[in-house]
């Protein structure tokens, strides 16, 4: 199952840039940097979600650029803006403009079995903060993990893993399993 997880997370990357370089209209704006955690939390959580739809071929991550440029303008897309989106852009602004005692680990993507014939996933930015694991993204900042598997399972809400990956923007996979880390 590891060796699945490894290869359906390199394909989203990959149809991700894809999509990027074919499909993703051209407005585009730099990433500002924010003062602390807390006021990009609140610019996350004051940003609208939008599902992907057929554009997107129903899940692929937008470009921090193209989020930027939406929030500058006050434009909500009809598609396109979900979890994948707000942490890619967490990630872009935190590795751009770092705030100080925050580590940029990567972007994580946590997936679940809803049923038999398939599941759900969520994506977040993933940071340690005073040595703790953290992450942030369309659901808020959730911090104070003393482990990865204790940061994963805050993700999971007691729902069967399927699997996670750790990967930085815009291609670059870290670390994944199909099963919760030791640590």
């Amino acid at each position: 199952m590891k060796f699945l997880v490894g290869i359906v997370s390199r394909f989203y990357l990959l149809w991700s840039m894809l999509y990027r370089w074919i499909q993703e209209p051209k407005g585009k704006a730099d990433v500002k940097p924010y003062s602390s955690l807390k006021e990009l939390e609140d610019v996350l959580q004051r940003t609208t979600w939008v599902k992907d739809g057929a554009r997107q071929m129903w899940d692929a991550i937008g470009s921090p650029k193209r989020f930027q440029y939406l929030l500058d303008k006050n434009i909500v897309p009809d598609s396109g803006r979900d979890c994948d989106e707000f942490a890619a852009y967490a990630y872009e602004v935190l590795k751009t403009h770092p705030i100080e005692g925050v580590e940029l680990v990567g972007c994580m993507s946590v997936s679940w079995y809803k049923d038999e014939r398939g599941g759900r996933g969520h994506n977040v930015c993933l940071l340690k903060v005073e040595g703790n694991y953290a992450h942030i993204g369309n659901w808020g900042l959730y911090s104070g993990f003393a482990n990865l598997r204790l940061c994963i399972k805050s993700i999971l809400k007691n729902r069967k893993l399927m699997g996670w990956s750790i990967w930085k923007y815009p291609w670059g996979m870290i670390r994944y399993d199909s099963i919760l880390p030791a640590d």
